[in-house]
């Protein structure tokens, strides 16, 4: 339909007035509430779900605290919730030199999602972070390209929290882009992104067996199921993970042309991915030791989206920074994780390592949206 709908002007509660305003309540996000709170800021972080974590615990595991040459690159708070998630069984660790597929190596740290979401409310409540769940923040405030705070909406209605400075957490740079932040978005030649996944986990998997089974014979046996028509189109090569004795999580879904910033390609997605996942089940079942009697017992709660929006900052780190991994004077973080391109338009995925397994730095220009004023983009 083109038609339109007027709504008309109304005053908006000004729910409170913060230091640092956080949006997004996954890694990137619990890190910079708890970084903010603990250099005295008054912060408040808005999560739209009644849980936190994010991709954490709606997607993979954590990535590339370790670079492929073995040394541990990321430390500070993120390890610090490692630690709390070893010491409560919510995680083994880092996993320096895991082989998770036959293309891919480097390090994982898998953790369980249910563990994760409570340390994640501790340290943020030790901290005294503000929080506010099952709310979106749908626009920003603006003056004169200076953000002042971000419009709310929840069940109790519409609301504003004024904040000196906004940190966009989101993932999709949601608020970012509604204050005006320039952006792109795909690539150059057709405006296609990386296609989503949706993980899943199964239960009564023998583990012993199924972490030894080679990964070079589950890619052969994964290309030759495609073939046969036995895996959705798309899903020629999977991987999967143990998350506790007995349970695994399996990345082995994909949907092509999704732009995950339009609500009807992702309302496609979701379906499309849930109809995958019995086939990509009987094929573990069948194929590969240790799931033969392998039950389904959870599916993410939201689609894995790898790519929407790229915020415009005042740096762009480019391939060739991380291939030669770069370092910069105002870097804020180091990183060993490989370029890791998923074809928008059909299967496979071409992946590009580190000169030496080394780790990139990344500078706090590429946080920084050119035109708008007190803002800050974290994370994907």
């Amino acid at each position: 339909m083109d038609c339109t709908f007027y709504e008309k002007e109304r005053n908006i509660p000004i729910l409170d007035k913060v230091d640092v305003l956080v949006v997004g309540g996954g890694p990137a996000g619990i890190v910079a509430a708890i970084a903010s709170a603990r250099n005295s800021a008054s912060t408040m972080l808005v999560e739209r779900f009644g849980f936190l974590g994010g991709m954490a615990t709606t997607g993979l595991p954590l990535h590339a605290f370790v670079s492929p040459d073995g040394t541990q690159v990321i430390k500070g708070i993120p390890q610090e919730i490692v630690n709390r998630l070893i010491k409560n069984n919510g995680s083994p660790g880092h996993m320096p030199g895991t082989i998770i597929s036959h293309t891919m190596r480097g390090s994982t740290t898998p953790v369980d999602p249910e563990v994760f979401k409570q340390v994640a409310f501790e340290m943020l409540e030790e901290t005294n972070v503000k929080m506010l769940l099952y709310t979106l923040a749908v626009d920003g405030i603006v003056q004169n390209n200076i953000v002042n705070g971000a419009i709310l909406e929840n069940k109790s209605g519409r609301q504003a929290v004024l904040a000196k400075v906004v940190i966009d957490a989101s993932g999709d740079g949601d608020i970012a882009a509604k204050c005006g932040a320039p952006f792109e978005i795909g690539r150059k030649k057709d405006g296609l992104t990386q296609p989503p996944s949706l993980m899943f986990t199964l239960a009564n998997v023998d583990t012993e067996k199924s972490d030894a089974f080679p990964k070079e014979k589950l890619f052969q046996l994964t290309q030759e199921a495609n073939q046969r028509g036995e895996l959705p189109a798309p899903v020629n090569q999977l991987w999967y993970f143990t998350i506790q004795r007995g349970i695994v999580a399996v990345n082995g879904t994909r949907v092509n042309k999704v732009d995950g910033t339009q609500v009807l390609d992702l309302t496609r997605a979701e379906i499309e991915l849930r109809k995958q996942i019995p086939k990509v089940v009987s094929f573990l079942k069948r194929s590969v030791p240790g799931f033969e009697s392998s039950v389904l017992v959870g599916t993410g709660p939201i689609i894995g989206v790898r790519e929407t929006r790229r915020i415009i900052g005042e740096y762009t780190l480019t391939g060739e920074d991380v291939l030669e991994a770069k370092q910069f004077e105002d870097q804020i973080a180091k990183s060993g994780y490989f370029l890791d391109i998923h074809n928008p338009n059909g299967a496979g995925v071409r992946r590009a390592y580190v000169r030496n397994g080394a780790s990139y730095g990344i500078p706090y220009r590429c946080l920084i949206p050119k035109k708008i004023d007190n803002l800050i983009v974290a994370g994907r």
